[in-house]
C-alpha cells in the first residue's frame, strides 16, 4: 500500500509485516535480483510471509531472462501453537495451502520471526501433556499437529506430536515425556512414517519411558485422522492400546563381518569339493 516511486527502479511502501503508517518498506530492482528491505527492522522472512512470496521469488532467471515464476499466493490455513509449561507461546507452526509448513516465533512490537534460532522447540500441548504425566494417563503420539487435534477432539485422549514432522525427532522431546505412565506412538501409514514411529518408540526406551506402537489397520488408511474418519471410536482405540505388547525395537541385522568368503573357480559343486576345502 501507499506505493510511491524514491528514485530509479526504486519504490517505498507500507510494510506488510508490521502495523506501518509511513512507508518503510524499500524495493529495489536490480539486473538479477530485487531488493526488499523493511527499514523498521522486520526480518526479511517476516516480510516474504505477509507478501506471499518466496526468496526465490526476488531472483531472475539468468537463462529466461526473467524473473522465476512464483508459486502462486500462499494462504495460512491453519497455526498450531508451541507453549512452554507455563503457558507461554514459544513457537508456532504454520500451515500453508498450496501445502507447505514453516515454523515462526514471536517477535517484538507483535511480529513474527519465521526460524527457531535461540529458542528450544517443544512437543505439542505440554502443558496438558505434563498434566497428563501427574495424573498417570495415557499420552498418544501421532505424526502432526492435525492428528494430534483430532485424537483430542474426536476421540477425547491426551496427545501430542512433535515439530516439524517426520524425521525431526530430538531426544530432549523424550526428556519431555520421562515420567508418563505410557505412551503410545502412532506411525504413519508409509515408509518415512513408519520409521519416524519407530525412532521415537526408541528414544523413549531410552529413557525409561513405557511405549506401545500403533501401526494403521490397512493400506487405504494412511493416519489416525483417516481411521477416525472411516469410523474408529475411542472405547476402540483404547481396546487395542490394551491388548499390545510394549514396544520392543526389530533385531539389529546380523553381523557377518567376521564369516569366511568363500572364492571358488565357478565349476559345479561336485568339481570343486577342493577348492571349497582349501578356501575354508
Amino acid at each position: 500500500e501507499k506505493v510511491k516511486p524514491s528514485g530509479k527502479d526504486r519504490w517505498m511502501a507500507l510494510c506488510p509485516a508490521h502495523n506501518d503508517r509511513n512507508p518503510s518498506l524499500s524495493v529495489t530492482a536490480l539486473p538479477d535480483k530485487i531488493l526488499v528491505s523493511c527499514q523498521s527492522g522486520c526480518h526479511i522472512n517476516a516480510v516474504l510471509a505477509a507478501l506471499k512470496i518466496e526468496m526465490s521469488d526476488l531472483f531472475f532467471d539468468s537463462r529466461k531472462g526473467k524473473a522465476s515464476a512464483p508459486q502462486g499466493p500462499k494462504e495460512i490455513v491453519a497455526t498450531y501453537d508451541y507453549l512452554d509449561e507455563n503457558g507461554n507461546l514459544l513457537h508456532q507452526t504454520v500451515r500453508f495451502e498450496p501445502k507447505e509448513f514453516r515454523q515462526r516465533r514471536p517477535g517484538k512490537d507483535g511480529n513474527w520471526i519465521w526460524d527457531l534460532k535461540g529458542i528450544k522447540p517443544v512437543i505439542y500441548q505440554l502443558p496438558r501433556v505434563k498434566e497428563a504425566i501427574d495424573k498417570g494417563e495415557t499420552i498418544c503420539l501421532p505424526e502432526g499437529e492435525k492428528d494430534a487435534d483430532n485424537m483430542v477432539s474426536h476421540l477425547g485422549l491426551v496427545a501430542t506430536t512433535s515439530p516439524m514432522g517426520a524425521g525431526k525427532w530430538r531426544q530432549g522431546y523424550a526428556q519431555m515425556l520421562r515420567g508418563a505412565k505410557e505412551v503410545v506412538v502412532i506411525a504413519d501409514n508409509d515408509p518415512p512414517g513408519q520409521r519416524h514411529a519407530q525412532a521415537i518408540a526408541a528414544s523413549l526406551l531410552a529413557v525409561q519411558v513405557p511405549t506401545k506402537l500403533i501401526e494403521m489397520p490397512s493400506a487405504d488408511i494412511k493416519d489416525i485422522s483417516d481411521w477416525i474418519s472411516a469410523g474408529l471410536t475411542a472405547d476402540q482405540l483404547k481396546e487395542i492400546i490394551g491388548g499390545l505388547p510394549p514396544y520392543e525395537p526389530p533385531p539389529a541385522p546380523a553381523d557377518t563381518s567376521d564369516l569366511p568368503v568363500i572364492i571358488t573357480t565357478g565349476r559345479f559343486l561336485k568339481d570343486k569339493t577342493k577348492d571349497t576345502i582349501a578356501a575354508v
